[in-house]
């Protein structure tokens, strides 16, 4: 039994390497013993904010003494700097561990630390520049039986893209690339498990950890995976895909390109009625809408069309990329102001999103089109026109993003995007349930001409 639990020790250790900086954290936390010990040998000779407490059992024990978190980390660094024994890379390298690893600790999604690669790609994107397979990921967290799972899923594909080629669709979770499983929880889950099966002796458990602990190491972590298809062109990739309604696996081949996407696009139809089509929500797109309705002239009806729009983020020092102005600015563009609806910083504090009114124009109807696709920040554009202006909403139950991220490129590269706020509708509906059309269209019709039609 010692030499299974030993066994079971360099299993959970070969977790920390391979199921990525988030379960480093969260696991290092509930097996903190060895770890604290070995932290407090580490800084033990920076006496500065330690003091020495005695335990009942006559132990001795340090405390620290209200360090701010910034002394801590540069003692740290600085023993990493002249004590490890290994080359450890560049304190870039060590700077974007850290960082990642205190992102991983919040537990959440929608909230990240992006290393310069994957910043550049996220900034291209929200540019309407897509790298890769030219799709919009999002990480899907679930439980079940207590482990926590978290699915690579396809929220958005973009027209002409390598994934739309590919025959992508929103909803599709990736669980493979090349062959290669993309860690979807802890390894702690498979060692717990494996633990306490009964019926089985040391010897055919160690087989079956050695088994796990090979699925992870040839596993790729979520950050692994998420650069591999959003960075590049020309790299050809097999992915294996779970599409609900499907009862097996899909398995589609992409290659890597760069996709450009207008994020705006508008035409008459005739007959006093307009077609505004927004991709995306960035400072270009405010711009091409407010150029395309100034000129527009008098209509009777708009047709919006927020099919596949994935929303956009709040933007720090980077203008161009904020999405959540121009969302706000299209809703005085195109009612009377008033409330559109409500953010939640922290729970039990909400506050109004007022909108003042532009220069009306003279719209006698409108009517916004939207599909499985509608994420975020077009969900709540969709909401507010149906309540400041009476618009009718046509298409297909939308996502149910509610979380308003704040996005912030950083000097070299990198990038961090932080869960700020959570949107709910004008008359305080829950936006993570999406919303529910008011004339409902099949999957297969809100994809083609017929769902304009329909809205005509």
């Amino acid at each position: 039994m010692k030499k299974f639990l030993r066994r079971i020790g360099a299993i959970t250790g070969l977790a920390v390497v391979t199921a990525g900086a988030f379960w480093v954290g969260r696991q290092m936390a509930s097996h903190a013993d060895t770890s604290l010990w070995s932290l407090r040998r580490l800084i033990a000779s920076d006496r500065r904010h330690l003091a020495g407490i005695e335990l009942a059992d006559g132990r001795f024990a340090l405390q620290a003494v209200n360090v701010p978190p910034a002394e801590v980390f540069e003692s740290v660094l600085e023993h990493v700097r002249h004590d490890y024994v290994r080359s450890y890379g560049t304190e870039t390298s060590l700077g974007d561990g850290a960082l990642s690893g205190m992102f991983a600790s919040l537990n959440d999604p929608k909230t990240d630390f992006l290393k310069p690669s994957l910043g550049q790609a996220h900034t291209d994107a929200l540019q309407g520049r897509f790298y890769g397979i030219g799709a919009v990921l999002n990480i899907l967290q679930t439980k079940q039986k207590d482990v926590d799972y978290r699915y690579l899923t396809v929220t958005d594909v973009m027209p002409d893209s390598p994934a739309q080629k590919a025959g992508l669709q929103d909803g599709d979770r990736i669980t493979h690339i090349d062959g290669h499983w993309i860690i979807a929880y802890s390894i702690l889950a498979d060692v717990n498990r494996i633990q306490d099966e009964a019926g089985k002796n040391d010897a055919a458990k160690q087989k079956e950890l050695e088994n796990v602990a090979n699925k992870f190491k040839d596993g790729y972590s979520l950050s692994k995976a998420i650069e591999l298809l959003t960075t590049g062109t020309g790299q050809t990739h097999q992915l294996t895909i779970v599409r609900p309604g499907e009862a097996n696996p899909l398995t589609k081949t992409v290659t890597t390109a760069l996709t450009v996407v207008p994020p705006v696009s508008y035409r008459s139809l005739g007959d006093g009625i307009g077609y505004l089509r927004i991709l995306l929500f960035n400072q270009e797109s405010e711009k091409a809408f407010q150029k395309a309705l100034a000129s527009a002239g008098s209509l009777k009806r708009l047709i919006v069309d927020l099919r596949q729009n994935p929303g956009g983020v709040e933007a720090i020092n980077a203008p161009d990329l904020d999405g959540w102005h121009a969302a706000q600015t299209l809703i005085g563009e195109l009612t009377g102001g008033g409330k559109a609806g409500i953010i939640e910083k922290h729970p039990n504090d909400r506050s109004p999103v007022m909108i003042t009114a532009s220069q009306k124009l003279p719209i006698q109807k409108i009517t916004v089109l939207v599909d499985a696709g509608t994420a975020n920040i077009a969900e709540f554009v969709a909401a507010a026109l149906h309540d400041l202006a009476h618009a009718q909403i046509v298409g297909t139950h939308t996502d149910g993003d509610d979380v308003l991220q704040l996005y912030a490129p950083l000097p070299d590269g990198a990038a961090m995007e932080i869960a700020t706020a959570h949107l709910l509708t004008a008359t305080g509906a829950d936006l993570s349930r999406g919303l529910t059309p008011d004339i409902s269209l099949t999957p297969n019709q809100v994809d083609t001409d017929a769902a304009i039609q329909r809205a005509e």
